[in-house]
């Protein structure tokens, strides 16, 4: 479980790339990006696509931090 408090911003674009990578043009929620690159939660530069502990927070992985 992380100890990292999700925001809007988080949840937004981690629930767009679990349905696969996405143009950094097309999410909401872009000024969170760095953030979340520096978490090691997604990577990409012009295509974003979560990393397996991006998966493990925010994907279909059973515990999910996405929507809480």
């Amino acid at each position: 479980m992380s100890c990292i408090t999700l925001t809007d911003l988080h949840r937004r674009p981690l629930t767009a790339l679990t349905r696969g990578p996405r143009r950094v043009d097309d999410l909401n929620g872009r000024e969170s990006l760095d953030e979340l690159r520096r978490w090691g939660w997604v990577f990409g530069d012009q295509w974003i696509e979560l990393t397996g502990a991006g998966h493990d927070h925010a994907g279909t992985v059973v515990g999910g931090m996405v929507g809480r």
